[in-house]
C-alpha cells in the first residue's frame, strides 16, 4: 500500500525533483556572455518549482544560487557552469580543416577554458547522453564588454599583455584586441564549439547572448527543452513567469546593489557592476570601421565571419551592406564630433568674450562706476548685443 502511493506521488510530481538525480549537464559560456543571468534564472526557475517563492538576494549572499547549482527541480544533480572550449574538440580535429589554425592560436587568459577536468565528462565521444550548452556574444561587442572587464580584474594578469617579452598594461581597446589577443582568445574558443556541435548537434544546444536579449522567454524556454524539462502546466508557467522577473537586468542590478560586490567578485572597482545594459551594438561607439575589417579577417582565417554574428537588433546578412552599414555609422560619428567640437568652439568664444566684456566693466567702474548701471541693468536682462554696444558708448563719453 504505501508503495503504491509513494508510486503515485512519484508519478504526479516527477517533473519536480526525483531522489535519484540522474543527469549531469555542462553550461559554457563566452566571457561577458550572460552567465551570471542564466546561473541566475535557472536556480530561480527550480526553486519556484518546488516552493513557489524565490529569494535569490539571500541565496546570492549564503552561496545557495552560485555556479554549479543542483537544479533537483529538473532532474539535475549539477549543471557544471563557466568557461570552457568544447569537450571533446580535440579529438575531432581529423574532420576540422582548420585544426591546425585553430591549435596555433592561444587565449590571452585561462578565463576562456578551465580545462579539461570537468568539461571532458561531457566529451560526447565518450558519453552519448552529455548535454552541453553554449552561449557566445557577437565579437564586436564581447570584446568591448571584456575589455571593460579586464581593466578592472583584481588579478593584474588579466590587464596584460606580452610586448617583448615581458608583460605590460594595455593601454587601450585596440591594444587589448589585437596585441594581448582578446580576438584570437574568442575565435579559439567559438570556433571548438561550432565544430562540435557540426558533429554532434544532439549533444550541444548553441544560444547567441543577442537571442537572450531580444527573444528571452524563446531562448529560456529552449534551454529548458534541452535539459528534458518543457514548460507546459499552470504551475511550470508561474514558475516561469517569477524567475523571468526576478533576473530581468534592472533586478539583477538591484540585487548586486543590496549585496555590495559584483557577482563575479573580481573587480577592483566597488562601482563596477557584473550585470551592465546587454545592449546589442554598443560597438559602434568604440570601434572603427578599419578595427572591424581587421577583426573579420581574424574571423575568416577559421572560415568564419562578422556577418555570422547579430551586431546590432536587425541582422545583416550581405558583407557589402553591412561594410556600408559600418561606415555610414562612423561617417555619423564623425558629423557627431565636428558639431560637438564646433559648439565647444562657440562655448569658449562666448566664454572669452564676456570675460573681455568683464574686464571692460572693471576699467570703467574704476573710472566712472554710476555711468555702467545702464549696461549691468542691459547684461542681467540678457541683452548681451545691447550691453555691448552701450558699453562701447559709455567708454567713448567717458574719453571726451
Amino acid at each position: 500500500m504505501l508503495e503504491k502511493a509513494a508510486n503515485t506521488f512519484m508519478s504526479k510530481h516527477s517533473n519536480y525533483g526525483s531522489p535519484v538525480l540522474n543527469q549531469q549537464a555542462l553550461l559554457s559560456t563566452m566571457p561577458k556572455s550572460g552567465t551570471w543571468y542564466l546561473i541566475c534564472f535557472l536556480w530561480s526557475y527550480n526553486e519556484a518549482l518546488k516552493n513557489n517563492k524565490v529569494n535569490l538576494l539571500e541565496a546570492l549572499k549564503t552561496k545557495g544560487a552560485d555556479a554549479n547549482p543542483t537544479l533537483d527541480a529538473l532532474n539535475i544533480s549539477t549543471l557544471y557552469t563557466g568557461h570552457w572550449e568544447a569537450p571533446g574538440y580535440k579529438e575531432m580535429k581529423r574532420r576540422d580543416p582548420y585544426y591546425s589554425e585553430w591549435n596555433k592560436l592561444a587565449y590571452y587568459v585561462p578565463t576562456y577554458d578551465f580545462g579539461p577536468a570537468i568539461a571532458e565528462q561531457f566529451n560526447p565521444q565518450k558519453d552519448p547522453d552529455a548535454k552541453v550548452i553554449y552561449i557566445y556574444r557577437n565579437p564586436l561587442d564581447q570584446l568591448i564588454s571584456m575589455y571593460r572587464h579586464s581593466t578592472h580584474h583584481v588579478i593584474p594578469r588579466h590587464r596584460q599583455m606580452i610586448r617583448d617579452g615581458e608583460y605590460v598594461d594595455f593601454k587601450n581597446l585596440q591594444e587589448f584586441i589585437f596585441e594581448a589577443s582578446g580576438i584570437k582568445s574568442y575565435i579559439k574558443q567559438y570556433h571548438s564549439f561550432k565544430v562540435a556541435q557540426s558533429q554532434y548537434p544532439d549533444n550541444f544546444l548553441l544560444i547567441p547572448y543577442e537571442e537572450l536579449i531580444l527573444s528571452p522567454e524563446k531562448s529560456l524556454k529552449e534551454i529548458l527543452a534541452f535539459l528534458g524539462h518543457f514548460v507546459n502546466t499552470p504551475h511550470e508557467m508561474e514558475a516561469f513567469r517569477l524567475a523571468f522577473n526576478i533576473t530581468k537586468i534592472d533586478s539583477m542590478k538591484q540585487i548586486e546593489s543590496q549585496l555590495g560586490w559584483t557577482l563575479g567578485q573580481d573587480q577592483t572597482d566597488k562601482n563596477e557592476s557584473h550585470i551592465r545594459s546587454g545592449n546589442i551594438g554598443d560597438w559602434r561607439l568604440s570601434l572603427s570601421t578599419d578595427d572591424v575589417k581587421r577583426i573579420d579577417r581574424e574571423l575568416k582565417r577559421l572560415g568564419h565571419s562578422i556577418t555570422d554574428f547579430i551586431i546590432r537588433e536587425k541582422k545583416i546578412k550581405s558583407p557589402d551592406l553591412f561594410l556600408k552599414e559600418i561606415e555610414r555609422l562612423e561617417y555619423e560619428l564623425k558629423q557627431r564630433d565636428y558639431e560637438l567640437a564646433r559648439r565647444d568652439y562657440e562655448l569658449k568664444q562666448r566664454d572669452y568674450e564676456l570675460k573681455q566684456l568683464e574686464s571692460s566693466i572693471g576699467e570703467l567702474a574704476a573710472r566712472k562706476g554710476s555711468k555702467i548701471m545702464y549696461v549691468l541693468k542691459k547684461l542681467l536682462r540678457g541683452s548681451y548685443t545691447l550691453a555691448r554696444k552701450s558699453l562701447i558708448y559709455i567708454d567713448s563719453r567717458l574719453k571726451l
